[in-house]
């Protein structure tokens, strides 16, 4: 890619994209957190597993893996109700606000991004950006934490400027997650 090329994209975005991109947002940022889930339910399997053996220490366990149930069962249904149902609601408030109608007009280039939307355009240095993730259908350009700008891949014309793009965020952006 030239320095003299821009690669432009239409974008309108859909519930659908709002949601899945919220929801993989949160998963990504609650990521240890469900570590910690996973590792706790481990631990609770395995001593209540070892509850059963005829060992000295088996009475501890015993008493660890009834202290933790509770704990791991609350945490699971706090993750199956909180999880899907946070972005949901997220995106629905973003639709619903009247500001954002999810179409936008990006036109990408070595010195910037510039993004048209119907209340206005804002040319944006890369230099704002913290970081940018590639999911299977998504660029996220995150400004902030846990605010992204969404930009599907689908909206690309092509495979190449999906290519120049990702090859564009390497040499601008310091942190990013992308695909090869």
């Amino acid at each position: 890619m030239d320095n003299a090329k821009t690669i432009e994209v239409d974008v309108d975005l859909s519930f659908a994209d709002f949601y899945k991109a919220n929801l993989g947002m949160s998963l990504y940022s609650l990521r240890h957190l469900i570590g910690l889930i996973l590792i706790a339910t481990i631990l609770w399997i395995v001593c209540f597993a070892a509850s059963f053996l005829s060992y000295p220490w088996s009475e501890n366990a015993d008493a660890l893996a009834q202290w933790l149930f509770p704990a791991i069962v609350a945490a699971i249904l706090t993750f199956l109700i909180l999880v899907p149902s946070v972005p949901f609601f997220r995106a629905k408030q973003m639709l619903r606000s009247g500001g954002d109608d999810g179409k936008r007009h990006y036109a990408f280039s070595e010195t910037g991004i510039n993004v048209e939307s119907r209340l206005g355009s804002a040319n944006v240095k890369w230099a704002s950006f913290r970081k940018v993730r590639e999911t299977r259908r998504d660029f996220l350009l995150y400004a902030l934490p846990g605010f992204a700008n969404i930009v599907p891949k689908r909206c690309f014309p092509t495979e190449t400027s999906v290519a120049d793009f990702r090859s564009l965020v390497r040499r601008q952006v310091q942190k990013f997650k992308l695909r090869d």
